[in-house]
């Protein structure tokens, strides 16, 4: 069971077409999909495609082969082939792979061979000879990159020859083109409501069909509030996932953090890689007191974000919240005993609205820039924020962040 520690790097991206092998054949490595990019980072997500290089079918090339003519009378040349299938197993994306197919020619004249067209130009195919002499031996050279996550890779193309019984054969390649890394879920792991007084807990998964073995060096977590165990994976796990190695990532959440939505990166660093691993930790924890715009305020739920908008300094601008409040046990009104703000001109009221019941009671907290304040600009990266401390017998604070641009 490993424990978090410290962190270290930032990440890169993986791209480039395979580009050192010279040759008249080209065989699919890339994506079908014309409007894909082929360029991917750990986890197999594409890049924009302004930032891919083009690809080319070859189609338009298909005239241009100089096809051997089958020989129509003997003496014959005839072919025999070892395979015309590699099956490659798993390649990392961004990775490459080479394998030698062999043609032999066990007729009675030369076996003229010809490069035919493929589907993309970032595999290749090179011939070491285009005349094979009877008993003699050529070697056709395969070079391949897999450019994106592709679980069921196939792709080929032709060599042509002069054999009456064997003018076209189809040369292929197929496996399986994976994440370096791959984590279920995702991007994001959603360990949904968090209950008061009790920890929160949250399976996740990480594992390689690539690699045989996954060392952790450190874990870095966003707060003191989660925790991750990782606990290598069963056999029968990894034979669930078809992998190699991995773990199950135990994620522990306390109850205690502030209500609202928790979200953190957490940052794992591999010692099988250069760049660390990145995922965004999420919960929610509600408490005794539930926030709702009223009429025409914008209100973010998942930050708890109060949006003023855009507006002149001379008028000011402000915004209604209704407060929803558990009064069970709490028989007295709600009160702010203490209020923090930034920016200071800042102000913020609280009216009771009816009469509460026993169980519920309601609230209408007015945040408001009053009118004739410098002009000031809260966007992001420079959010304002409210902090009420209340009288709740919970000790439960009222934390807002607040955007707004005046002039």
């Amino acid at each position: 069971m490993i424990q978090p520690q410290a962190l270290f790097c930032a990440g890169c991206r993986m791209t480039g077409c395979l580009v050192t092998v010279v040759a008249s054949f080209s065989l699919c490595g890339c994506l079908d999909d014309p409007a894909s990019t082929g360029i991917v980072d750990l986890l197999g997500n594409e890049s924009p495609a302004s930032e891919a290089h083009s690809h080319s079918t070859g189609a338009e090339e298909t005239s241009d082969i100089d096809r051997p003519v089958p020989a129509s009378v003997p003496p014959w040349p005839k072919v025999e082939l070892e395979s015309t299938e590699y099956n490659f197993g798993n390649l990392q994306v961004g990775g490459h792979l080479d394998h030698a197919f062999t043609i032999r020619n066990v007729g009675d004249a030369p076996l003229r061979l010809a490069a035919g067209e493929s589907t993309c130009q970032c595999t290749r195919f090179e011939l070491d000879t285009e005349e094979v002499a009877p008993g003699d031996t050529a070697t056709l050279h395969v070079s391949w990159q897999g450019k994106k996550v592709d679980p069921s890779f196939h792709h080929g193309g032709s060599v042509f020859t002069n054999d009456p019984k064997r003018s076209d054969i189809r040369f292929t390649v197929r496996g399986r083109v994976d994440a370096v890394v791959t984590m279920q879920p995702e991007r994001i792991w959603y360990a949904g409501n968090v209950s008061s007084g009790e920890p929160t807990k949250f399976t996740a998964r990480m594992f390689s069909r690539v690699f045989p073995k996954l060392t952790i060096e450190s874990v870095l977590t966003g707060s003191e509030f989660t925790s991750l165990d990782f606990i290598p994976m069963t056999k029968a796990e990894l034979v669930s996932n078809d992998a190699l190695c991995g773990y199950r990532v135990e994620v522990t959440i306390r109850p205690d953090f502030p209500v609202g939505v928790l979200s953190e990166n957490v940052k794992i660093e591999l010692k099988e890689l250069e760049e660390h691993l990145e995922v965004l930790l999420e919960a929610r924890r509600y408490g005794n007191i539930h926030i709702q715009p009223m009429a025409g305020t914008l209100f973010n739920e998942r930050e708890r974000g109060v949006d003023l908008g855009t507006f002149s300094a001379r008028n000011g601008r402000k915004a209604d919240l209704m407060l929803i409040v558990d009064q069970i046990g709490f028989d007295m009104d709600l009160q702010f005993l203490e209020v923090e703000t930034d920016p200071k001109v800042l102000r913020v009221s609280l009216l009771p609205i009816g009469k509460r019941s026993a169980t519920v009671g309601r609230y209408r907290m007015t945040v408001e820039i009053p009118r004739g304040t410098n002009s000031m600009k809260r966007l992001k990266g420079n959010i304002g924020t409210i902090r009420c401390r209340t009288n709740h017998p919970s000790g439960e604070e009222i934390q807002l962040r607040v955007r707004l641009q005046s002039f």
